[in-house]
C-alpha cells in the first residue's frame, strides 16, 4: 500500500477529522497532497476539516502547513503522578470556595451528570464546529463506558447544581489514564478555584488507588484549563495541536453532484 486518507464526521460537531498516511519511502512526491484532496470528495457537505499533529509525529506539522492548515488550538496534555510529593502538595493546597462541595460521581444521579457533561461539551467544543445536540446522548453513552465513577469528582453549589467536573477514564487507551475536567458553564464565577478543587479530589482518589501516571486533557480554547495547567507541578507533557483546514468546496461540490440520482 502506498498510502491512505480517511475523513470522519465528528460524532457531535459539524466538522470532519482527516488523517493522511504515506509510506515512508514514498513521501515528498505529492501523494499525501493528492490523497488529502481526493478524500474530501467523499464529504457530503463543505464542513471544516481538522487534523491532529502530535509531538510524537513531528512530520505531520510541515505537512499540515503545506496543506494550508493553521493551528486551531493547542492541547498540552500534562502528566502527573498523583502519588508523588509534589502532586500531593498541590492537591492539599486547593480549597473550595465557601458554599461549594465536591462528591464522587458515583454519589450523583446519572441524569444530572449527563446533563452537566452535555452543557460542558457544548461550549467547550464550539471551536470544532456547530454542536449537534441530538448526538450528545450517544456520545455520552460511549464516553461514559470508560469513566470510573469512584475516581471521578463533581462540584455542587449551595443549590445542589453541578458546577464543575473531573471525569477519570483509567487505562482506556494503551494503558493510559486520562482526566477531562472543566466547569459546566464557561462563565462560571470562581471557575478556576472550583475546577482546581474538583480536580484535586480526583487526584486524591487516584493516589489512594495507587495510580502513578495520569494525563489531563484540555484545549487552549477552554475557559479554565489553561490557567489551571500553569499551577500544576512540573512534569512531562504529550502535546498535540489541532489544525484547521478550509474545506475544498470544489471537491465537495463534485462529490455531491456525483451522488445525485440520474435525471429521467
Amino acid at each position: 500500500m502506498v498510502g491512505y486518507a480517511t475523513l470522519v464526521l465528528s460524532p457531535a460537531t459539524d466538522s470532519y477529522f482527516c488523517d493522511v498516511s504515506v509510506s515512508l519511502a514514498l513521501r515528498r512526491r505529492g501523494i499525501g497532497t493528492r490523497l488529502f484532496t481526493e478524500v474530501q470528495r467523499v464529504a457530503d457537505r463543505p464542513l471544516p476539516v481538522l487534523g491532529r499533529v502530535m509531538s510524537s509525529q513531528p512530520l505531520r506539522r510541515p505537512f499540515a502547513e503545506h496543506l494550508g492548515g493553521s493551528v486551531l488550538m493547542h492541547c498540552p496534555t500534562p502528566a502527573l503522578d498523583p502519588t508523588s510529593a509534589a502532586c500531593r502538595h498541590w492537591t492539599a493546597a486547593q480549597r473550595l470556595p465557601e458554599g461549594y462541595v465536591t462528591a464522587p460521581m458515583v454519589d450523583v444521579p446519572a441524569e444530572e451528570v449527563r446533563a452537566a457533561w452535555s452543557s460542558y461539551f457544548t461550549w467547550a467544543h464550539q471551536p470544532f464546529g456547530v454542536v449537534r445536540p441530538e448526538a450528545l446522548p450517544t456520545v455520552w453513552d460511549d464516553y461514559r463506558g470508560g469513566v470510573d465513577a469512584t475516581l471521578s469528582s463533581l462540584c455542587r453549589d449551595a443549590d445542589g447544581a453541578i458546577v464543575a467536573l473531573s471525569l477519570v477514564s483509567p487505562e482506556v487507551w494503551d494503558g493510559r489514564t486520562f482526566i477531562v475536567a472543566e466547569t459546566v458553564d464557561r462563565d462560571q464565577p470562581l471557575g478556576l478555584a472550583l475546577l482546581q478543587a474538583t480536580l484535586a479530589a480526583s487526584l486524591r482518589a487516584l493516589a489512594d488507588r495507587g495510580f502513578e501516571r495520569v494525563e489531563i486533557e484540555g484545549h487552549s480554547s477552554d475557559a479554565h484549563i489553561p490557567p489551571l495547567f500553569e499551577t500544576l507541578p512540573a512534569g512531562s507533557h504529550d502535546p498535540m495541536d489541532l489544525y484547521l483546514f478550509a474545506p475544498d468546496r470544489d471537491a465537495v461540490s463534485s462529490s455531491s453532484t456525483s451522488k445525485q440520482p440520474p435525471q429521467p
